[in-house]
């Protein structure tokens, strides 16, 4: 992660690849609570879909309900939201050695 310091309040974190990483990024738990809530929320809108597809007789109700649930998981699962960062990451500084060798130490 490499800093910009070209910002005046705060520096913004940039990956190698040069794109803004927020400060507030998803952890590895929050993925997986991520994933988990789009998994709960899909099939929730599958069992509901057919159940008044089946009841009313009709497809195009059965695929509407269905599509609202995967636009419904879509909000709920895809933005970045707070809630999805509450077990933070600590990353280790560099090491001297590699800071002035170029990202690698001297073997022996």
């Amino acid at each position: 992660v490499l800093r910009d310091e070209s910002t005046s309040a705060r520096a913004r974190l940039r990956d190698a690849s040069g794109r803004l990483v927020s400060e507030n990024a998803m952890d590895f738990q929050g993925q997986r609570l991520s994933e988990r809530m789009y998994q709960i929320c899909i099939v929730m809108f599958a069992i509901l879909g057919f159940v008044v597809g089946y009841g009313t007789g009709s497809f195009r109700a059965m695929m509407a309900c269905f599509g609202a649930g995967v636009v419904i998981a879509i909000v709920i699962a895809v933005p970045d939201w707070k809630y999805f960062n509450q077990h933070p990451q600590r990353w280790l500084r560099a090491d001297a050695r590699e800071k002035e060798g170029g990202g690698k130490g001297k073997r022996r």
